[in-house]
């Protein structure tokens, strides 16, 4: 495999990790827990926040950054093995 070629999957490898901390970083629209409220508002992943419509106390569960953070480490994992493999390849 060429040295472009490894270059290329190091950058992409790269990016995912950035990508994932921005991910995490990212604030969400969540729905407020209470049933006679459900306004939705702005907060961050995993912070306990007050709703501004009813006042109650809410915790942001941030089920999308898990699912999204999971899929990068999957397709990150995905290109490392194949890196690996690259490696290998190139030393026999």
């Amino acid at each position: 495999m060429s040295d472009k070629r490894k270059r290329k999957l190091e950058k992409k490898i790269k990016n995912l990790k950035e990508k994932e901390q921005l991910e995490l970083k990212k604030t969400i629209k969540h729905k407020c827990v209470f049933l006679f409220c459900g306004k939705k508002f702005k907060a961050m992943y995993y912070q306990t926040i007050k709703c501004k419509y009813c006042g109650k106390i809410n915790r942001t569960k941030g089920l999308s950054s898990s699912s999204v953070g999971r899929k990068l480490i999957k397709n990150k994992k995905k290109l490392e093995k194949r890196l690996e493999k690259t490696r290998i390849k190139n030393h026999e």
